[in-house]
């Protein structure tokens, strides 16, 4: 069979990063804007499988309690919240099932004190790696320190590119891998 019916039959659905502003933070504040980790399935609405770890606070003796959000039919349009993302990765639609089954069985128990909606979704990257998910170019140890920073230099330039390009209409910005 030729690559390109392989493609048609089964084409791969990219990996994004999808960040969000909060309260206090947005443009220029990355390292602290919300984390989602979406499969693109229709780029056009840039749309397809969301997962996060949302947290909540309880004044009732609970504190703050974790627990995975999965929306089978996000779309990043659909709020202004949304200040673009990275592509890190694709999925072909014949493992997409495995994906989708290994991120919502992924615990959202913090790991340690400070532990955010960023650990869980480096935490379920790292799984994907080990599928082949992700791609080489944020597979290297050549960032030190903290693992988030490897995919803070394109959320930043995400970012800036979603306002800049949204005063008309929003659209937030994905930078794709080549």
């Amino acid at each position: 069979m030729s690559s390109f019916y392989s493609k048609m039959l089964n084409p791969s659905y990219p990996i994004v990063i999808a960040q969000y502003k909060r309260d206090e933070y947005g443009v220029g504040d990355e390292e602290h804007l919300h984390w989602a980790l979406i499969v693109i399935k229709s780029k056009d609405q840039l749309a397809g499988h969301c997962f996060q770890a949302i947290d909540r606070h309880y004044s009732d003796g609970r504190g703050t309690v974790w627990s995975p959000h999965y929306a089978p039919h996000a779309s990043l349009e659909k709020t202004t919240k949304c200040l673009g993302g990275v592509q890190i990765g694709s999925v072909r639609a014949r493992e997409l099932d495995d994906l989708v089954a290994i991120i919502r069985h992924h615990p959202t128990a913090p790991k340690f004190d400070g532990w955010n909606c960023r650990d869980w979704i480096i935490e379920v990257i790292e799984l994907l790696r080990g599928k082949g998910w992700i791609s080489e170019a944020f597979a290297g140890d050549h960032l030190q320190g903290n693992p988030q920073s490897r995919y803070l230099i394109y959320l930043r330039q995400a970012s800036v590119n979603t306002e800049a390009n949204s005063r008309d209409k929003f659209v937030p910005d994905i930078l794709w891998l080549q």
